[in-house]
């Protein structure tokens, strides 16, 4: 599985468009922000299974609870993250 992240937007792309930033523009990204990155597209990751399991928002949004700590708008914004990346 081949997976692009998006460090960030250049300035003359229309809104809602994204580009890769940092490929080959001699932006260097630490070995400790690439581990988070890759930390938290896991988290999503694995929220979005949570998702497919739970029958509606309120119950994805208690197991969330219970099995990250997260509250209900971090768990969403982490799996729409993961999701538009993955």
């Amino acid at each position: 599985m081949r997976v692009a992240i998006n460090f960030g937007r250049a300035a003359d792309v229309p809104a809602g468009r994204s580009t890769l930033i940092g490929v080959g523009m001699g932006i260097q990204i630490t070995k400790v922000e690439r581990t988070i990155t890759e930390r938290n597209l896991m988290l999503g990751i694995d929220l979005i299974a949570l998702r497919n399991v739970a029958g509606s928002n309120r119950e994805f949004s208690r197991m969330a609870r219970r099995t990250y700590g997260l509250d209900p708008v971090k768990a969403a914004l982490h799996a729409r993250v993961a999701r538009r990346v993955w």
